[in-house]
């Protein structure tokens, strides 16, 4: 045996014993035999620890497990792009517009909830909050709720939305 073949039930196929699902392994994916030899047939790739399964109907190997990652996601992944389940399998994963570099800085956020505290590091004097800087038009188009707050630009006063209306915030600007 020494991990090349795995025998599962027995016989040695066809007969009265059944067919015997595993075959033989093979080192790569692309060393799996052209045919195989009936439906439903098993090879072990020991590159990748999967298994592959032959479909005779549709004349192609089918890869059935992968025994390196139990998680799967598209080939067009970018590097640093944050990954996110897709909400049916639990395993199979996809890209997010999200992405963190090799420094922690986080891009790609459209909004951004915490609950708790949010604190700015104080030992890095670079560390600031940017408001959104809008023009009053761009202002008036957004769907306000109180608490929010933005830089006019129009005005370049720092402005809360606050009991249904927008209004200056005293001792901030001009």
């Amino acid at each position: 045996m020494a991990g090349t073949y795995i025998e599962i039930g027995g016989g040695s196929g066809g007969g009265s014993s059944g067919p015997q699902p595993w075959q033989h392994s093979v080192a790569t994916a692309a060393a799996l035999p052209a045919l195989g030899d009936e439906d439903g047939q098993l090879v072990y790739v020991r590159d990748t620890e999967s298994i592959y399964a032959w479909d005779a109907g549709g004349s192609t190997w089918n890869q059935i497990l992968n025994g390196l990652a139990d998680v799967s996601g598209p080939g067009s992944a970018v590097n640093e792009q944050v990954a996110v389940f897709d909400g049916v399998t639990g395993k199979a994963i996809k890209a997010s517009p999200v992405e963190i570099d090799s420094t922690g800085n986080v891009s790609g956020v459209a909004d951004l909830t915490a609950s708790g505290e949010v604190a700015a590091d104080s030992v890095n004097a670079s560390s600031y909050v940017q408001l959104p800087v809008l023009t009053t038009v761009q202002r008036d188009a957004l769907t306000a709720s109180n608490g929010m707050v933005v830089y006019n630009s129009s005005v370049h006063l720092v402005q809360g939305y606050v009991n249904g209306s927008w209004v200056n915030l005293h001792g901030w600007g001009a």
